[in-house]
């Protein structure tokens, strides 16, 4: 390091003094090293002892930098986190219809703030078409309010769907590259898991790839079904409709649909949105629910 100085900064001149300047502002080295004005301290002293105050300051931002490593591991382990997934399949039956896309997202329990996100568009597997179940585009997809959605989630698939083996693995990638003491402390919700988990544990296992179960660390981990988690809360009992989460913020006495206002992501079935917008409401009624303990 220090003979690439010596080679790029030869007599002293204006320039490299205005860099030199530049450099120890920028490192915060004018309080480090005491000085109080680098206008008036001796530039020729400066420019003499460069090297060594790059040797010193190096050592000192390599301390800086094992110090904030140490913090953020204490603070990652003292947190909690929520792994959202949603899935958007073409029909109900998991041999004979397919899943175009699925997204998930990362997010800080305590603060609801999005550490992360992720979304994939994958190919058909079998034919240049997905099977697409009847009832579920008379119920779902060819509802007027949902086939700009299914146009959108088409057009992406053509535009960068990938095969679904290169969508699995691209998925447990971005899970591995998150830091071990936040997948420790990471909890996997969707909002039907029944549903969503069998999806993606299909398409996992013929990737070649564990469970959802085993996807964050190498144990089994269950997963959490938002829907059911509320209607717990408002004591909802099976039969009595699905209108679980508005019942559960009534039981904790807020307004939902004032709420739903303020919420910053959409619902919208593009899953990227969904699963931004239900990590965000299930962060909002866990903090409530911490308060009442």
């Amino acid at each position: 390091m220090f003979e690439i100085f010596r080679k790029n900064f030869g007599p002293l001149d204006e320039k490299k003094l205005i860099f030199y300047r530049y450099f120890l502002r920028s490192f915060g080295v004018e309080k480090f090293f005491g000085l109080k004005n680098l206008e008036k301290i001796d530039h020729r002293w400066m420019h003499k002892k460069f090297y060594i105050l790059i040797f010193v300051l190096s050592l000192h931002i390599r301390l800086m930098i094992e110090l904030q490593s140490i913090i953020v591991c204490q603070h990652f382990i003292s947190m909690h986190f929520i792994m959202f997934i949603d899935v958007e399949s073409t029909g109900q039956h998991l041999t004979r219809n397919e899943m175009p896309c699925f997204a998930a997202c990362l997010v800080d329990e305590e603060t609801m703030r999005l550490v992360d996100e992720f979304i994939v568009y994958i190919k058909p597997q079998d034919s240049k078409d997905f099977q697409w179940e009847q009832r579920t585009l008379d119920e779902f997809w060819d509802k007027p309010e949902n086939k700009q959605v299914k146009a959108d989630m088409l057009k992406n698939v053509e535009a960068s769907g990938i095969e679904p083996k290169e969508a699995m693995k691209k998925f447990v990638d971005w899970v591995n590259h998150i830091p071990m003491e936040i997948r420790k402390n990471t909890t996997i919700w969707t909002d039907t898991a029944g549903y969503d988990v069998a999806w993606m544990n299909r398409y996992l296992s013929e990737a070649g790839y564990s469970s959802v179960n085993y996807l964050l660390v190498d144990d089994y981990q269950s997963t959490r079904d938002s829907n059911s988690f509320y209607r717990g809360i408002a004591n909802i009992l099976p039969g009595n409709g699905d209108k679980s989460i508005e019942a559960a913020f009534k039981k904790l006495g807020i307004d939902y649909a004032n709420f739903e206002k303020h919420v910053p992501f959409p619902h919208d079935h593009n899953p990227l949105n969904d699963v931004k917008n239900a990590s965000f409401k299930l962060g909002f009624v866990l903090k409530v629910l911490k308060s009442k303990q």
